[in-house]
C-alpha cells in the first residue's frame, strides 16, 4: 500500500546527552551540550560557560573545585557559534577540545 500523504513533521528528541533536532526537511541538526557535576545526580548544564574562560564552581563532600570546557566551533543554546581565542594560538593548530580541572580532593 502506498501512501500519498505529504507528512510534514518537526522534533526535537536527545540520545543520551545530545539534544537532536529533525526540522521539517527531515534534515538533522546535532548539538553537544556540554554538563558537568561531582555525580551523575548532580550534572547541569555548562553550555553557557564553553568559550567565555568562566570556570563552572564544582562542589562535593570530598571535592571542591572549578572546571572550564573550550570546544573548537561550539554551537550555543540560541544556535550562534562561540568561538574562542583558545583555539588561535600556534600550539594549538589542530586542537579541537579542551577540559580543565581543578581542585582539591578530600580522602576519607
Amino acid at each position: 500500500m502506498e501512501d500519498n500523504l505529504d507528512y510534514q513533521f518537526c522534533s526535537r528528541f536527545s540520545v543520551g546527552s545530545h539534544p537532536l533536532t529533525l526540522d521539517c526537511q527531515g534534515k538533522m541538526d546535532l548539538r553537544l551540550r556540554i554538563s558537568a557535576g561531582t555525580s551523575l545526580d548532580s550534572m547541569v548544564s555548562v553550555d553557557s560557560a564553553v568559550n567565555t574562560g568562566m570556570p563552572h564552581k564544582l562542589t562535593s563532600d570530598v571535592f571542591e573545585g572549578w572546571i572550564m570546557a573550550y570546544i573548537k566551533d561550539f554551537i550555543d543554546e540560541d544556535g550562534n557559534m562561540r568561538e574562542s581565542e583558545y583555539f588561535s594560538r600556534k600550539d594549538r593548530q589542530g586542537i579541537t577540545w579542551s577540559l580543565q580541572v581543578q581542585g582539591l580532593c578530600a580522602f576519607l
